[in-house]
């Protein structure tokens, strides 16, 4: 295989293990934090994107855009100052965490302008659903449950791919808000 090929083929794996750790922080991270929290961090994911995108893919950062960095980054500091007591900080480590190397991984993806195969998606999401019931021994869903549960994993593979698709026609950073 030519260095080439190897690269060709490592990003696109590196972006997955990526993807697949940020989900792990995710749903690990719940089980410390309160909702508010959790998704507080994880909507701070637009703004690791937009100075990823500034440092690794050159895009331009503009005077607004520090602006808004530094006021939504200050706002994010305020709450959790007022909340660090109430909350985890294992929790909160995981979710940044998990912000952080969706982030990254998002920088890979534009990098790349790779997509996996629809099943690999869904793959993806139905082993996170399993992962996240060995948090919850006693819950045994039903079938009808798991139906329900399959046909939203299906659902949300096709809408991420679709947005996949516009991704690579805007900035990175236009294109991370928009996943929200």
């Amino acid at each position: 295989i030519s260095v080439t090929g190897v690269q060709t083929c490592a990003l696109p794996i590196f972006r997955n293990v990526l993807a697949v750790v940020s989900l792990f922080f995710e749903v690990s991270s719940l089980e410390y934090l309160s909702l508010t929290t959790f998704i507080l961090i994880l909507y701070s994911m637009p703004i690791f994107v937009k100075i990823f995108a500034w440092i690794i893919l050159k895009e331009e950062i503009s005077l607004l855009d520090i602006i808004v960095i530094l006021i939504s980054s200050m706002g994010m500091l305020l709450i959790f100052n007022c909340s660090v007591s109430e909350e985890s900080g294992i929790g909160m480590i995981y979710a940044m965490s998990g912000a952080i190397t969706y982030a990254l991984s998002c920088m890979i993806t534009k990098k790349i302008r790779h997509v996996d195969s629809n099943s690999i998606y869904l793959s993806y999401v139905l082993v996170l659903f399993l992962i996240s019931l060995l948090n919850y021994p006693d819950v045994i869903p039903t079938r009808h449950e798991l139906g329900i549960l399959f046909a939203m994993a299906v659902i949300h593979v096709a809408a991420f791919l679709l947005y996949l698709k516009g991704f690579f026609h805007l900035k990175t950073s236009r294109a991370a808000v928009l996943e929200y």
